[in-house]
């Protein structure tokens, strides 16, 4: 226990309590200052009086800050409270925005499965290409063995030869050039079969 000499409205007083020096000279220094104003503003007043009055006040000034502290502690339990519903929803919203990013995956992998389809596309339309200026190049070698026929079919070759060189390109252009591919594929056959009536009406002369 601790003890010191205070001093309270010119009285001497020896406390003795558990806390420090400091906190009860504090302690008696804020109960003498609020005796001399009550004695300031009513001189009458006894020293045993003032001392009620004093104490009243204080009681006055402790209950309020009780009062003002259970507020405080609601005040905390309702930000607990709203705390706790943030956070709830936003583990609700994490959720679903995990959904959310499944949701994009999925239509990730459905997209690239559609691009890689249509890459076999564009595979298959170009080996298509291929067979069909290697028969236009076999066309080309009848014809060249022919001097006379040359003469007569060279702007049809150089035709055939732009139609398949715009179809190898219009193949990378994928499904949406695929109909115009096979439109030219069935005029190619057409004038093929053409040529080859050509050919044999040239032979049989």
């Amino acid at each position: 226990m601790n003890k010191v000499k205070v001093t309270i409205n010119g009285y001497d007083y020896q406390m003795v309590s558990e806390k420090s020096e400091s906190q009860m000279l504090s302690v008696a220094k804020y109960i003498d200052q609020e005796m001399m104003e009550l004695i300031e503003k009513n001189p009458k007043l006894s020293t045993a009086q003032a001392g009620i009055l004093t104490s009243l006040n204080i009681a006055d000034k402790l209950f309020e800050c009780g009062y003002e502290n259970e507020e405080l502690v609601k005040e905390k339990e309702e930000l607990l409270k709203e705390k706790e519903e943030l956070l709830k929803k936003v583990e609700e919203s994490g959720s679903e925005v995990k959904f959310e990013l499944r949701k994009i995956q999925m239509n990730y992998d459905n997209l690239k499965n559609s691009v890689n389809e249509k890459d076999e596309k564009i595979k298959l339309l170009e080996e298509e290409i291929e067979k069909y200026k290697k028969e236009v190049e076999s066309l080309n070698e009848k014809i060249n063995s022919s001097s006379e026929f040359v003469k007569v079919s060279e702007e049809k070759i150089e035709e055939y030869k732009k139609i398949a060189d715009e179809s190898e390109k219009k193949a990378k252009l994928a499904e949406q050039l695929a109909s115009k591919f096979q439109n030219d594929n069935y005029k190619i056959q057409l004038e093929k079969a053409e040529i080859e009536n050509e050919l044999k009406e040239l032979k049989s002369k």
